[in-house]
């Protein structure tokens, strides 16, 4: 049981809301509660009842909903101060949301349905009052100026600690559609079993795994196990995503019985993680997905916010859900190792990510360029670190890329239609999402959008990270491609940016501007 107490106005109810998505429990409104079994208005009850009688109501309906059962429970502002609800409190996890007085009034902004904007001396009883939320909290957050979105997921992490292991990142990930940590950091492949919740309980584990993981995956099914594991080999790589594929993973699993309430983990690359999650989000409508990461594309990137796909021979990954994994594991010894594949293409999702979040980040990931060549295991984590914070941060907001999420497809747009036409392999690479960055800075630049230093940082930026930087593409050839595009939608929307860290979505091009991109692109 969670239970948000503070002033009104501190968000209880909004911030409430969000933190029973990201938990996947119910939310309930005390004061909400009571007007509906009432059938009148808090205000009412006060102008026809009084103070007391309204009180003795919210005691023992507050009674009731913290009485043996999990949910998000916002309190109106005054119920925490009666002494037998503090002491009901006791035993819960109580979030005291604080909020300055100004900004609390501010956002109420004379609300004519709260009984006490009708009294004098509301500043008075507002400095009552915080004696006493002090003193139940369990975990106090502060509201001044911030989303609802930001203090939500602030509250879950304080409720959630992640495991303590030395030198690893872990992130706590909060979406609609699951919050689960996004561990990284050296040394993690014999911590895998403990690192996934719920391990334990159930009967089958599916491993779907990379062939060239396949040691990896061996060392993760002797922790968990043999006997429960289920081992499933397949290729890694974008020639993988089929629907034949998914189609054997998921008979060998019926043949198994696997139950939704066992768990599918992946080990391997991006395109191992997509089949694992894709099968997990299909098979008994829904069942848990672990992630063990091993390129560094994977763990910088696409393991972390819950995209599924396979392809067809007429565009990548037109097939798709978004299932959100229970736990992500991302050893970064095992992506920095020589013989690791999908390394170039995860150096272009670092750049990427820095390049979306600001001059900062560019220059923290500069300093660390060669240092990432060389496949320095510190550097591998340092920016595996900030790659998936700065993610998680992004999904977090827009799990289905409805808004700003959409600012994660820079440079993609223009690189798997690159890749379609030329044929490289984005999964080995690197090029084509490396050459999207730089076509679409000068694409920006032709509109006005960036200036010659910012086309020369991502110019810098790519080049330190041993990254292609140029190509020559045909204008006409390039919009055909696009047609093929999910994200196609009467015409090519590009993100561009007005500056570095300034990303813009929806973005358009002429035939003209395009044409005089590209041969920018291909002069450098």
């Amino acid at each position: 049981m969670v239970v948000l107490i503070g002033f009104m106005g501190a968000g209880k109810s909004t911030v409430g809301r969000i933190v029973a998505d990201l938990l996947g429990v119910p939310f309930v409104d005390s004061d909400v509660l009571i007007e509906r079994r009432e059938g009148r208005s808090i205000r009412e009850m006060f102008d026809l009842h009084g103070e007391p009688y309204f009180r003795q109501i919210e005691r023992t309906v507050v009674a009731e909903l913290l009485e043996d059962r999990t949910a998000v429970v916002a309190l109106g502002g005054g119920a925490a101060l009666d002494p037998e609800i503090g002491r009901m409190l006791a035993s819960h996890t109580v979030v005291y949301l604080e909020v300055p007085y100004d900004q609390a009034m501010e956002r109420i902004n004379g609300d004519a349905f709260r009984p006490l904007l009708q009294t004098s001396g509301v500043r008075q009883v507002y400095e009552r009052r915080l004696p006493v939320y002090e003193s139940l909290a369990t975990i106090r957050i502060d509201t001044g100026g911030r989303r609802a979105d930001d203090i939500a997921v602030e509250v879950v992490r304080a409720m959630v600690p992640p495991p303590v292991l030395p030198e690893v990142s872990s992130l706590l990930v909060s979406t609609v559609g699951g919050t689960y940590f996004a561990h990284s950091g050296p040394r993690l492949i014999p911590e895998t079993a403990r690192l996934i919740p719920g391990i334990g309980d159930a009967e089958h584990i599916v491993l779907v795994t990379a062939r060239v993981d396949e040691t990896i995956a061996e060392t993760v099914a002797e922790q968990l196990g043999r006997d429960r594991v289920l081992m499933l080999p397949v290729d890694d790589g974008e020639a993988g995503k089929t629907f034949e594929v998914i189609a054997d993973i998921a008979q060998r699993m019926a043949e198994r019985a696997v139950h939704r309430s066992d768990i599918v983990v992946g080990i391997g690359g991006e395109a191992v993680c997509e089949i694992a999650g894709l099968v997990a989000s299909l098979f008994n409508r829904g069942m848990p997905l672990a992630l063990v990461p091993t390129t560094l594309v994977a763990q910088a990137d696409s393991a972390l916010g819950g995209k599924n796909a396979i392809s067809l021979p007429q565009g990548r990954n037109l097939i798709g859900t978004i299932h959100q994994p229970v736990a992500v594991v991302a050893d970064t010894d095992v992506a920095a190792r020589a013989d690791q594949r999908g390394y170039s293409a995860g150096l272009a999702e670092i750049a990427k990510h820095a390049l979306l979040d600001g001059a900062a980040a560019v220059e923290r990931v500069m300093a660390l360029a060669p240092r990432l060549r060389e496949r320095e295991q510190q550097a591998v984590a340092e920016a595996v670190a900030a790659s998936q914070e700065f993610k998680a941060a992004i999904v977090g907001r827009d799990e289905r890329e409805t808004g700003e999420r959409t600012y994660l497809n820079y440079g993609h747009t223009f690189g798997h239609a690159i890749e379609w036409l030329l044929g490289l392999d984005a999964s080995v690479e690197g090029t084509p999402i490396a050459v999207g960055m730089m076509a679409a800075a000068h694409l920006a630049r032709v509109q006005g959008r960036l200036t010659d230093a910012d086309v020369d940082t991502h110019r810098r930026l790519l080049h330190a990270l041993g990254l292609p930087i140029a190509a020559r593409i045909d204008v006409d050839r390039l919009q055909s491609a696009w047609t093929r595009d999910k994200k196609y939608d009467h015409g090519v929307r590009l993100v561009l940016l007005d500056g570095i860290g300034a990303p813009a979505r929806g973005c358009t091009a002429t035939r003209e501007e395009l044409a005089a991109a590209l041969d920018a692109l291909a002069a450098h």
